[in-house]
């Protein structure tokens, strides 16, 4: 790979640029916020269902849970989820490094918790484009969903584009197939969220480099830029 060639960096959100702990959605409604339970309750497709936009976290919670104000709940458990997270080391440094020389994009898989996480670390200061899946409308395994990105950039070459993340499915899988360059960093995460994708062994989901932190990554670039 040609490092003249890499003009935008997307990186994926949770694993990538956050680590610590997600708790399951049923654990935070249910154990911390003790609300009780419609049903059977939240299952991982309502959650993806969410994820996708197909309906809202707010709509999830009056559905599923016995509740007075679904708004006031899902910020509840929006807040509790924050709290539980932080960016890896030095993220913000490497950020504000690379944004000097790179357009830098987020993409993440969300029910509405990357968006707090945005706002909480002022993510949004570093980022020129920040793309959810329950706004684009497809989750990051499907190919859709990176096509719709691709389609804001309509005058860049597919390979002038390198994606960081830590899932090989949703990360790896569709930039690789679609001819963007890959970078798989090592998750962090204690507990992941409970509608990740998992990766079946293609050979896609391979990435061309792997890295264990952020700082690899300057390290990597700095390489290919010679």
């Amino acid at each position: 790979m040609r490092a003249s060639k890499i003009r935008y960096l997307l990186f994926d959100l949770n694993g990538t640029l956050v680590t610590e702990n997600y708790l399951k959605h049923t654990e935070v409604f249910e154990n911390i916020l003790n609300y009780e339970r419609r049903g059977e309750g939240l299952t991982v497709e309502k959650l993806r269902d969410v994820s996708k936009g197909k309906t809202s976290l707010k709509e999830l919670v009056a559905k599923n849970y016995v509740v007075d104000d679904p708004e006031v709940a899902s910020y509840r458990f929006l807040e509790v989820q924050v709290s539980q997270i932080s960016l890896k080391k030095k993220t913000l440094d490497i950020l504000e490094a690379l944004h000097q020389k790179y357009t830098l994009i987020l993409c993440s898989d969300t029910t509405g918790i990357a968006k707090e996480v945005v706002k909480k670390f002022k993510l949004s200061n570093y980022f020129d484009k920040i793309f959810y899946s329950c706004d684009v409308g497809y989750l990051k395994s499907e190919k859709t969903f990176w096509t719709t990105i691709l389609s804001h950039f309509p005058e860049v070459k597919y390979d002038e584009f390198l994606v960081i993340g830590d899932n090989p499915r949703a990360d790896i899988y569709h930039p690789k197939l679609l001819g963007m360059h890959t970078v798989m960093i090592e998750n962090t995460l204690k507990q992941k969220l409970d509608y990740r994708d998992v990766a079946t062994g293609s050979i896609y989901e391979e990435p061309e480099y792997f890295i264990k932190s952020l700082d690899e990554l300057l390290s990597l670039l700095h390489r290919w830029s010679k």
